[in-house]
C-alpha cells in the first residue's frame, strides 16, 4: 500500500513539474519583447493592447470596456482595470499615453553572429568506440 501511495506522489509531482517547465518559456518570450512606441489606452485596438508585456486578451478587453464607459485622463487611472496591479503598471507606464497616436510596435531583433565555440579537447572529438578504448588503456 505504501508503495502505491509513493508512485502516486512521484507520478503527481512529475505532472506538476512538466506543467510549470512548460509554461516558463512562453512567460520569458513574452519579457522578452523588444518594443519601441507608445499606446494611446484610449484608442488602441485590443490587439495593441495586448502587444504591452503583462497584458493578455483579457486584460486588454477590460481596457477597452472600462473606457467606453470612461474614458481615461491620466495613465495611471489604468489601475482601477481590474488585473493591473502596481508592477504591471510600472512595465507598461513607459510605453502609455491618453493622447496622440498609438505608435507601439515591436522591434525586429538582429540577428548577432554566432560566437565561435572554443576549441574542444581532442579527445572530445573522436568517435565513442574510441573512447571506450581510452576509459580502458
Amino acid at each position: 500500500m505504501r508503495k502505491i501511495a509513493f508512485a502516486a506522489m512521484t507520478l503527481t509531482a512529475l505532472v506538476l513539474f512538466s506543467a510549470t517547465a512548460q509554461a516558463a518559456p512562453r512567460n520569458a518570450e513574452q519579457s522578452q519583447k523588444a518594443l519601441s512606441g507608445v499606446v494611446n489606452i484610449n484608442t488602441a485596438s485590443e490587439a495593441q493592447l495586448v502587444l504591452l508585456p503583462g497584458v493578455g486578451k483579457a486584460i486588454a478587453q477590460r481596457i477597452v470596456d472600462h473606457r467606453a464607459r470612461q474614458p481615461f485622463q491620466r495613465i495611471d487611472e489604468l489601475l482601477a482595470v481590474k488585473g493591473i496591479g502596481q508592477r504591471t503598471f510600472q512595465r507598461i507606464s513607459p510605453y502609455l499615453t491618453v493622447s496622440g497616436a498609438t505608435t507601439l510596435a515591436e522591434e525586429r531583433q538582429e540577428k548577432t553572429a554566432r560566437r565561435a565555440l572554443p576549441e574542444r579537447h581532442p579527445e572530445a572529438q573522436m568517435a565513442p568506440a574510441a573512447l571506450d578504448t581510452l576509459a580502458y588503456a
